[in-house]
This record gives C-alpha cells, structure tokens and sequence, in this order.
C-alpha cells in the first residue's frame, strides 16, 4: 500500500485492542470486561468508525476515575420473559451491559423466533454495527437503538433537547457479506465534531448550528450550547425522538435532557437507554434462499447504473467491511492529536503507548 508523508501514522489493531484493554484494567475495570470493551472500541477503528473508535478511551477513562461509571457493575436481568427483556445495566461500560443484552436477545430470539430487549442504566456502548452484526451472525434480523445526551434540537428549534440517537438494522447475509445499516438520526455524529475541534479543523456547512441558531462551520460554536443538525430536517428530527422513545422511556432510562452528557456529566451516571429487537428468519423463511435472494438483490443493486464520476455503487456495510480488511493488513490510521493524547493516557496509567508500525 502507498503511504505518504501526508497519512497518518498507523499502528496494529491487535496491539492497541492490547494497549486499551489494559489501560481500562488501571481503573478496577475487570480483565475480561476490559476486553470485551477494547475489542469493540477497535471493531470501531478497523471498520473505520474512528468517532467511536480508541478516541473515546480517554472519556471512558475519565468517566470511570471520576465515579460516573461502575468498573464492575452488577447487570442483571430485571424483566426476564420468553420474548421480553429488560437489562439494568448499574451503571456499568455499555460494553459490558449490552453483551448480556445481546446474548439474551439471540437465546431468546432463537428460541421462540422473537425477542425485544430494552437496558437501562447504561454507557456510550460503541458502534450500534457491533452489536446488531452478533444478532445477524446468529441468522437473525436484528435491529439495535441507543439514546444520548441533548446535542440536537426539534427541527425548527435551536436548543438542545434530542440526540443523534442512532439506529441500526443488521441482516443475516451469506459470507463474505455484512449486510448493515448503522446511522445516526442527525446529520452526522457528534463525534466527528469533536474530532474536528481536537484537531483545530473547520466542520462542513449543514453539520451544525451555533446556540443563536445560525448555521456555522466552527465547532467550538457547537460546543459552547450549539446543536447537530437532524439527517433530512424534520425526518432525522422526528425519528431521534421516536428512538428515544424506545430505547430511553420504553426501557426506564434517562430520556432526552436528562441523559447525563458523556463529556461533561460527571457527578452521576448518563443512565443511557439501550434497545435491541431480533427475529429469526428461519421462522419466516429457510434461511440459505433468504441468504441467496438477498445476495442476488444486492448483486443487482451493485451493478446497476451509475451516474457519471461514481466509480462504484456501494450496498450497505461495504465499505466498511473493506475498511477492516486493509486495516487489518495495514494498521489503523490515527491523527497526531489522538496519538498525543493517548500516549499522555498510557502514561497516567503506566501503560506505554505502542509504536507505529514500520517505526
């Protein structure tokens, strides 16, 4: 692969699923726990999500010192039906609180074709693919939502009240396919703001609005009270609110406003609210003619007609699949400002930072 002076550095994603995993243990993170929690931070980066990537092991660890999150939560089941369930995750890394939820979602979808799972008292959980891909693999149509702190406003509005809440629909494709659709309700997830500040870099137009309501391309006008703008207007608008619904209200978790903000509530838990919804295609179809009908319709979509300049028409998960295989031959990229604070990480924690690769 061609580098040049201009790419980032890039570093081996199983050293730095190594390195993450034993920063979190510094922090009473138990050791599977802290894993578990690396290798979802890392699918992130190698399928090259880096918003919900390395980047966010800072906060989980500020998080975490400061009280706001549980490093060895009690998550138990506390509604336990046939086809309902609801996780009380205590406060714990959404990591750890949605792989109980999943893993009673698949049992439970397996077993009787259908299961809808809500969790509260949770944490930023990571990509929403990570988890809706596990339910997929299993032959199951999966569907995962998640809630967050007030970034975004109604449509119409300029003051934070709703979130990016995102939503995600993985189904079970044949192999090598990942057949996912994981996106946020706004215009685009706030992470990439942050980054852009950390980075002292201007934002496109039409990503946010300043707090008098005027678009702006500065993000430090985001920060100080500003707002994401919704994915299509009123529709992502709209559709955040119902995802709160859902995975907030419906789950007994904090809804809207009072989702403590990740960067900047530490005194108590964010009490995020979680959803996940599976059915077995086996229960409505055998699952390999589900597998080649959908694969001969994204063939087709694939080679359909392209408009002139489009190299390529991409089905949903392409590109990210691709992504993970060059990252994983070739490292994932990470820009100086992340490396800078992450090196400053490991240090805090005794846990030297891992050199780039070729270095």
């Amino acid at each position: 692969m061609a580098r040049t002076t201009a790419d980032p550095d890039r570093y081996d994603a199983t050293t730095l699923r190594d390195y993450t995993a034993a920063v979190l243990e510094t922090t009473g993170v138990p050791r599977a726990h802290a894993r578990l929690t690396a290798h979802s931070l890392l699918d992130a980066n190698l399928r090259g999500v880096d918003t919900h990537g390395v980047a966010r092991l800072p906060i989980y660890v500020k998080r975490l010192k400061l009280g706001a999150v549980n490093p060895r939560p009690h998550v138990r089941l506390a509604v336990d039906g046939a086809t309902t369930v609801v996780v009380d995750g205590d406060a714990g890394l959404g990591q750890v609180v949605c792989d109980v939820a999943m893993r009673a979602t698949i049992e439970r979808a397996r077993m009787h074709g259908v299961c809808w799972t809500g969790v509260r008292n949770s944490s930023h959980n990571g990509t929403q693919a990570y988890w809706a891909l596990q339910g997929a693999r299993e032959g199951l149509l999966t569907w995962t939502f998640t809630n967050g702190e007030s970034n975004m406003a109604p449509w119409g509005g300029r003051e934070r009240f709703l979130s990016t809440n995102p939503v995600c629909l993985a189904v079970p494709a044949a192999p090598p396919d990942e057949l996912v659709l994981d996106m946020a309700s706004s215009q685009v997830a706030a992470g990439h703001i942050l980054l852009a500040l950390n980075r002292g870099a201007p934002i496109p137009p039409g990503w946010a609005l300043d707090a008098d309501g005027n678009e702006t391309t500065d993000p430090q006008r985001f920060i100080d009270g500003g707002t994401v703008l919704p994915l299509g207007g009123y529709k992502g608008a709209g559709l955040s609110l119902m995802v709160d619904l859902i995975a907030g209200v419906l789950s007994g978790a904090a809804s809207t406003r009072d989702v403590g903000g990740m960067y900047w509530t530490f005194d108590r838990p964010q009490n995020v609210g979680h959803a996940m919804l599976a059915v077995d295609v086996q229960r409505l179809l055998p699952l390999a003619e589900f597998q080649r009908r959908a694969a001969a319709t994204v063939a087709a979509l694939r080679a359909s007609a392209r408009r002139p300049g489009v190299a390529q028409i991409f089905a949903p998960g392409d590109i990210e699949r691709a992504q993970a295989s060059e990252r994983t031959k070739h490292g994932c990229p990470l820009t100086p400002d992340i490396v800078s604070e992450l090196a400053q990480l490991g240090s805090d924690c005794g846990v030297p930072f891992p050199g780039e690769l070729g270095a």
